[in-house]
């Protein structure tokens, strides 16, 4: 090369010895040094390491929350794994792909460290699996128990949502503009009317008539339309107008588009 002055060779691993031979005896030192170097840090690592499980398509297994883009409490105070997800595929013995909803918006595929296998003994049983949710015009809809509390949150209030077939740890804190029904509101000041906050002095836009449920879909809350239902129910329903799939019905996992909707008999 006119730059170096001379040609560099095309594989450096395959350069001749050097005729020097102090420069090899050197050469050959150095070798030894980096080898035993590196044999050393090896060693060290490998006694806080174990072996990855074994994972197969189809098991389940916790995620780790660390580097997830997750809303709601603080980090300290954030869940440490979120799921259980189940694995879709086992790229090597070193990754796995994981089923995740699209409102993660993270890449599926996660390295063996980030997940840990679902674990179950007698003294502590699997959980059930929680209740699929009901479809109400093409979108899924939970079921809510009850409004379990209220807090002040900013200039506004939010309520402690109890989901039926989720266990405690699962509750959450919905603001009240994402609930449609005013009685929901109104039935749990009236049965707490000492607590703070105040019930809606009216039926918002987009309330319940009778027993049809005013349903919105990705258009805009004005072009919603009537559904008969044709089924009594006496629990209110916390409907999620999105396309998308969702983690649980918890408050770090939903999206905007959530309404809450009554269905009486």
């Amino acid at each position: 090369m006119a730059s170096l002055g001379y040609q560099p060779p095309l594989f450096p691993e395959l350069e001749g010895e050097v005729a020097v031979p102090s420069v090899q005896t050197h050469l050959r030192r150095c070798r030894r040094i980096w080898k035993r170097s590196s044999s050393r840090s090896q060693l060290q690592a490998n006694k806080c390491r174990l072996p990855a499980p074994h994972y197969a398509p189809g098991q389940r297994v916790w995620l780790r929350a660390k580097d997830l883009p997750l809303k709601g409490a603080p980090p300290k105070l954030s869940p440490r794994f979120i799921g259980p997800f189940e694995i879709e595929t086992v790229v090597n013995p070193c990754a796995v792909r994981l089923k995740l909803p699209p409102s993660l918006r993270v890449h599926p595929t996660f390295h063996v460290s980030q997940v840990k296998p679902v674990s179950t003994s007698p003294l502590s049983p699997p959980a059930p699996p929680p209740s699929p949710p009901m479809i109400i015009d093409n979108f899924p809809a939970w079921t809510v128990r009850r409004l379990l509390d209220v807090r002040r949150r900013g200039r506004g209030h939010q309520y402690l949502v109890d989901w039926e077939g989720y266990s405690p740890e699962e509750r959450s804190w919905v603001p009240p503009n994402r609930i449609l029904d005013a009685s929901l509101i109104r039935d749990y000041h009236r049965d707490h009317p000492s607590v703070v906050g105040r019930p809606p002095g009216g039926v918002r836009r987009g309330g319940v008539l009778s027993r049809h449920v005013l349903s919105h879909g990705p258009t805009p809350p004005s072009s919603g339309r009537l559904v008969p239902l044709g089924l009594t129910f006496s629990t209110h329903l916390f409907a999620i107008y999105d396309q998308r799939l969702l983690l649980k019905p918890g408050i770090s996992s939903l999206p905007a588009p959530v309404r809450c909707l009554p269905l009486r008999s």
